[in-house]
């Protein structure tokens, strides 16, 4: 019968309960993996080694268990004990360097409910200590091991079993005949993570549910590790990777030579951003994948970030990019084009020191502890987009662009609209021009108010970090321009702007108004124009002069809806940001298009005048 014990801190077991459970099941990774790359640094010889494999436990049959395995200084039956005392995690004081995450126990535990074992191996002897949590018991408890002589204790001497148990993992795993990770003449230390239960495969399923993730490791670890030490080198055997080989993991940091083209433009305050392009390639048998794609150990996809102390935070990536790198000044390619925003490690806030939280999910700042995102880095990301990261955006934009002269139009349009607000007018009392609604100058209203020089930013770097109000800033650079109409015919494009079953949707950042070419309402326009000409005997000439007149009236429709809010957004204090989010919703923009049976006149006789002409030539 299993003896536990459970672990008693100083702010009580709900505390440490609550604590272990709310903690994001996937920081398990990177606690883990950070844990093994600090200890294997501190290895004498100078070159860390960390092995991801699996390992079998006769307790729980042929099911097989991750295993992370490092050969960083080893510990003592004494400090392991220490070490799997929870409260050496719950109660530590955090600071500014190093890994000072919730802590690879505590983002593990909830997973891994029947176990959490710790091997490690000291001076030729090789301790055991497990911590779980029994069913139907509310505390995390250390397994308490009987001995023969009916002693207890929660660490017991294993040291014996090493080499049936390092035949049997090298076996499993394929390890290379050199490769003696059990070898108990050196230090090291491992973990085993067991679940839930028995029968859990914790390398394809290691967060327990029905769905198995054969490449979650290699994929948690490309979208979080930048870059590892120079001396640490992470080992993954074919079991963790699914592939036929054991093979190394290499950060991104390694691999930008696999991309298509990578340029790093340097900007004030040592920020540093990478600018990626990873071409489509189509392989031998047909099917295409990016070229970065080569040699890695797992799906590879564009991707959006900020980098700080060599890890990856607030990842954008896989459909998640195709959201937000409208927000980077990428509207096409983003399936191409990644952006990683480098922050470097003494970088500061309003004269504070950013740092990660304590579940290492985001980079804080400040009092207030807000996160850093990367949309607040957009302007300069967009700003220094280099000339060949532009000429890919263009190389991916819609072929299907309307006539010019709907720019125009609604240009003109954006143009009166704005000048109205602006005009002069005479003062009651004579000629004196004056601007409405100052007083002194005869438009009634207060006086107008002298700026003073604006203050100093009071971070080193002028950043504005300030989160109320600065995303519009950013989204309100082209407010003065009329939106530029693009066409989609592409399935997949029209799918990922959220418009498959709506006419249009409007790109603040990029100024571009995105319009679904497959909408139903531009047949039936397509279809009013050419109805009347049906015995035109020019019918190809018809059909693809009524197809682009069909584009530029929608075009013209949903482009006025876009050129009125924005002028509302100008002129009128009453118009709330809401109000104005509402009023360029792709819904608001499909009502327009509906209504395009009521502008249809100068159209029908703009045609009827066309075919008139080429009758008669």
């Amino acid at each position: 019968m299993t003896i536990y014990e459970p672990l008693k801190i100083a702010n009580g077991n709900l505390a440490a309960t609550r604590q272990i459970e709310h903690c994001p099941p996937r920081m398990m990774t990177r606690e883990l993996t950070m844990n093994a790359i600090e200890a294997s640094s501190q290895d004498a010889s100078g070159n860390g080694f960390i092995v991801f494999g699996a390992i079998t436990d006769i307790r729980c049959g042929d099911a097989k268990k991750l295993f992370i395995w490092n050969n960083g200084p080893g510990m003592t039956p004494h400090e392991l004990k220490s070490v799997m005392d929870l409260s050496s995690t719950i109660n530590k004081s955090f600071g500014l360097h190093g890994n000072f995450g919730i802590g690879a126990k505590v983002s593990t535990l909830f997973s891994n409910k029947l176990g959490f074992r710790m091997w490690s191996c000291r001076n030729g002897v090789v301790s055991e200590a497990i911590l779980a949590k029994p069913e139907g018991c509310d505390d995390y408890s250390r397994i308490i091991f009987e001995f023969d002589d009916g002693t207890t204790s929660p660490v017991r001497d294993v040291t014996e079993e090493m080499a049936e148990i390092g035949q049997t993992f090298s076996k499993l795993n394929n390890m290379p005949k050199h490769l003696n990770i059990f070898d108990t003449s050196k230090d090291w230390t491992a973990v085993t993570l067991f679940g839930n239960h028995p029968s859990q495969d914790t390398v394809i399923n290691p967060f327990g549910g029905v769905e198995k993730q054969t490449s979650w490791l290699p994929s948690a670890l490309y979208r979080r590790f930048w870059s590892i030490p120079e001396n640490v080198s992470i080992y993954l055997t074919s079991l963790v990777i699914t592939r036929d080989a054991n093979r190394n993991f290499t950060p991104i940091s390694k691999r930008l030579d696999k991309f298509t083209k990578h340029e790093v433009v340097s900007v004030d305050g040592g920020i540093k951003i990478h600018y990626l392009y990873d071409a489509k390639i189509i392989g031998a048998q047909g099917a295409a994948y990016l070229q970065s794609y080569a040699g890695a150990l797992c799906h590879v996809s564009s991707f959006g970030c900020i980098v700080y102390n060599g890890e990856m935070y607030d990842y954008s990536g896989d459909s998640d990019w195709v959201y937000n790198a409208k927000y980077f000044g990428i509207p096409f390619g983003y399936k191409n084009l990644s952006v990683a925003i480098e922050l470097p490690d003494d970088f500061e806030v309003f004269n504070a020191r950013a740092m990660p939280n304590s579940y290492r999910t985001a980079i804080i700042y400040g009092h207030n502890k807000e996160d850093i995102k990367a949309k607040d880095f957009s302007h300069i990301v967009i700003e220094n987009r280099p000339k060949w990261f532009l000429d890919v955006i263009d190389e991916n934009a819609p072929s299907n662009t309307v006539s010019g002269d709907i720019r125009k139009q609604l240009q003109a349009l954006l143009d009166e609209l704005m000048l109205k607000e602006k005009s002069l007018k005479k003062d009651k009392a004579g000629d004196t021009p004056a601007i409405e609604g100052h007083k002194g100058l005869g438009g009634g209203g207060t006086s107008p108010v002298v700026p003073g020089p604006d203050p100093l930013p009071s971070n080193k770097f002028g950043l504005d970090f300030n989160m109320s109000g600065k995303m519009r800033a950013v989204l309100s650079v082209n407010n003065m321009t009329a939106p530029k109409p693009e066409i989609l015919m592409d399935d997949d494009q029209i799918r990922e702007k959220g418009i498959e079953f709506k006419a249009a949707a409007f790109d603040e950042v990029s100024n571009l108004l995105f319009i679904n070419g497959k909408y139903e309402a531009l047949n039936s326009i397509c279809d009013d124009l050419a109805v009347r000409h049906a015995n035109h005997p020019d019918q190809e000439l018809l059909i693809n002069m009524a197809r682009n007149k069909s584009q530029d009236i929608m075009s013209l429709l949903v482009g006025r809806v876009v050129v009125f809010a924005k002028a509302k957004h100008k002129k009128s204090a009453n118009w709330t940001e809401a109000d104005i989010e509402k009023a360029l919703s792709p819904e608001s923009l499909t009502m327009a298009a509906d209504a395009w049976a009521t502008m249809m006149t100068p159209y029908h006789q703009e045609m009827s005048r066309f075919f008139k002409i080429v009758v008669a030539a």
